[in-house]
């Protein structure tokens, strides 16, 4: 299982069965657990390293560009999200969303052999 069947088949349907309680830190030390853990048992395949290594960046670029703000520091998509949203709902379903554009955009690049 790679990070983007993880978060779209069974995560986005069911948080809190892997989460407890809707806290979007739950969801990143969860995600990031995961992450650690196909690395180190040789499990981590290229959806998980883009993820890790692209999402990020991907997340406050789409952030600057939709939502029309500007962020002056690097960090994780959990602070760009936060910085959006009121809610832990609404960073839930706004990073549910984010995936389903960035999953649908790392494929399309494989698919044309552009990453």
């Amino acid at each position: 299982m790679d990070i983007e069947n993880l978060i779209q088949n069974y995560i986005k349907k069911r948080p809190c069965m892997f989460i407890e309680k809707l806290n979007f830190d739950y969801l990143r030390s969860f995600l990031n657990g995961f992450l650690c853990c196909s690395y180190y048992t040789q499990k981590d395949n290229r959806i998980d390293s883009i993820f890790k290594n692209e999402f990020h960046d991907w997340t406050r670029k789409w952030i600057e560009k939709n939502k029309n703000m500007i962020f002056d520091v690097n960090v994780d998509y959990v602070f760009y999200i936060r910085s959006v949203c009121q809610t832990e709902k609404e960073c839930f379903d706004l990073f549910f969303d984010l995936c389903d554009i960035f999953f649908k955009e790392v494929h399309d690049k494989i698919e044309n052999n552009i990453c």
